[in-house]
C-alpha cells in the first residue's frame, strides 16, 4: 500500500509537468536530483537502529513476527529465483516520441542543438537505437555522455 502510495503521489506530481523547467522545480522540490553534498558515513550503527525499530514495536507476538520475516524471505527468494530485472529494448519508435517531445532550447555538451538532431533524426536512429541498447544490455555508458557542463 506504501509503494501504491508513492506511485500515485509521484505520477500526480509529475503528470502537470508540462516542460522541463517545471519538471526540474519539481525534482528538485523532492531532494530526489543529484546531492551537491558528498554522502557522509552513516550516523547511527545499523544494529542500534534495529535495537531501537524493535524496542518501539508493538507487536509482541513473537510467532506473528517469525511469520512475517518468513513470508519477506520466501518473497525476496521467489523473486530472484523467477523475476531477473532487464531492461526493456529500446525501439526507434521510443528514440523518436522522446526526441520530438524535448521542449528545451538549450544545447547539450557536445554543442549539438536539438533543432539539428531532428533534423538529422532518420540517418541517426539506427546508431541511437544500437547506442542505447548496447548500453543498456552491457551496463556501460559512453565517458562522452557523462561529462557536465
Amino acid at each position: 500500500m506504501i509503494r501504491s502510495a508513492k506511485m500515485r503521489f509521484f505520477y500526480e506530481r509529475f503528470e502537470n509537468d508540462n516542460d522541463s523547467k517545471s519538471l526540474w522545480n519539481t525534482i528538485r522540490y523532492l531532494n530526489v536530483g543529484k546531492s551537491t553534498q558528498k554522502l557522509s558515513e552513516p550516523v547511527i550503527n545499523v544494529d542500534d537502529l534495529n535495537a531501537h525499530y524493535s524496542s518501539v514495536s508493538t507487536v509482541r507476538d513473537e510467532r506473528q513476527v517469525s511469520e512475517a520475516i518468513l513470508e519477506y524471505e520466501n518473497r525476496i527468494e521467489g523473486n530472484a529465483k523467477t523475476e531477473k530485472f532487464h531492461f526493456k529494448y529500446v525501439l526507434p519508435e521510443d528514440i523518436i516520441n522522446a526526441v520530438y517531445s524535448i521542449k528545451s532550447k538549450a544545447t547539450g555538451v557536445d554543442g549539438v542543438s536539438i533543432m539539428f538532431i531532428m533534423m538529422c533524426l532518420p540517418a541517426l536512429l539506427p546508431v541511437l537505437d544500437h547506442l542505447f541498447n548496447f548500453s543498456l544490455q552491457n551496463g556501460s555508458f559512453p565517458s562522452y555522455g557523462k561529462r557536465q557542463t
